[in-house]
This record gives C-alpha cells, sequence and structure tokens, in this order.
C-alpha cells in the first residue's frame, strides 16, 4: 500500500507500476542508484522478488546522511545493545551504542545496514547482505554481527 501511495503522490495515480517508476526515478535520480543495482517487483521488503546490491543499499544510507532528514532517520534505526532488533546484538563495550542499523532476516537470508560511528568521531556508512546462505536460525545474524565487529575494528584502528 505504501507504494501505492508513493505512486499516487508522485503521479497523480495509486498504483503499482506508477509507485515502481517513482521508486525507481527516486533511486536513479536522486540517490545515484545505477541500473543493475537493484530491481524492485512489488515493494515488500519480504519479497524475493525484490533485489538490491549492497552498494545501493550504502548509497541510499550516504544519500540520508546529507538529508535534512537524517536526524529523524537516524534515530529511527535500532542502536547496538540498547534497543530494538540490535538491543541484545553488538552489545560488546566497544560497539555499545556506537552502530546504529536496520536488520534483515527470513529464511537463508539476513542483512544489517546502517551507521557506525568510530572512535576517531568519523561516521561510517555500511551494508552487510547474505542471500541464499546454509546457515540456521541465529548463526546468520552471528555472522553478520562478526563480519560487522571485523568493520568496525579495521576502521578503528585506521585513524
Amino acid at each position: 500500500m505504501l507504494l501505492r501511495t508513493l505512486g499516487h503522490a508522485v503521479k497523480n495515480y495509486g498504483s503499482l507500476t506508477a509507485g515502481l517508476e517513482a521508486l525507481n526515478a527516486f533511486a536513479a535520480q536522486q540517490v545515484g542508484i545505477l541500473a543493475g543495482e537493484t530491481y524492485f517487483s512489488d515493494g515488500s521488503g519480504l519479497s524475493r522478488e525484490d533485489l538490491v546490491a549492497p552498494h545501493a543499499v550504502a548509497k541510499l544510507l550516504l544519500y540520508m546522511a546529507r538529508s535534512p532528514r537524517f536526524p529523524v532517520f537516524f534515530d529511527s534505526l535500532p542502536v547496538s545493545g540498547i534497543d530494538g532488533t540490535l538491543a541484545s546484538r553488538l552489545a560488546e563495550d566497544r560497539v555499545r551504542g556506537r552502530i546504529h542499523a536496520k536488520t534483515g532476516t527470513v529464511e537463508h537470508v539476513n542483512s544489517l545496514s546502517g551507521y557506525m560511528d568510530l572512535p576517531s568521531g568519523k561516521r561510517l556508512a555500511f551494508s552487510i547482505l547474505a542471500s541464499n546462505h546454509p546457515l540456521k536460525d541465529k548463526a546468520g545474524p552471528a555472522t553478520l554481527d562478526a563480519i560487522t565487529l571485523e568493520i568496525y575494528d579495521w576502521f578503528s584502528k585506521r585513524r
């Protein structure tokens, strides 16, 4: 329904086609996402038909970081070791409260994308998407958390 509402707001016609046209135009013209980096079919975050490359997610995160709406967007993201879907994840002292990110999980698919605040004061946008993996239950999110910690530690040492 949100995609159809977008179509109505942008194209004055609330349909799936109008919504997809508006979404694709925004992605290409405002965010700079290239053809082939995304494929949207129905607007559902749970659909196996919608495809997004991690690079496209990172571009969206960078776009949002420059947006006047960034403070509201940033505050809407779960915080590592503190709340939401990250309340019990990435809770180690060195990263607790330093990672604001959106999670995504369906069977054999896990994602973690957002921002990490480094000890240097710099903020890093990141996106990790794992699809069609054989991991069960909590092994997928745990693997993404381990990758996130490695990224954090690597960039923390670079200053």
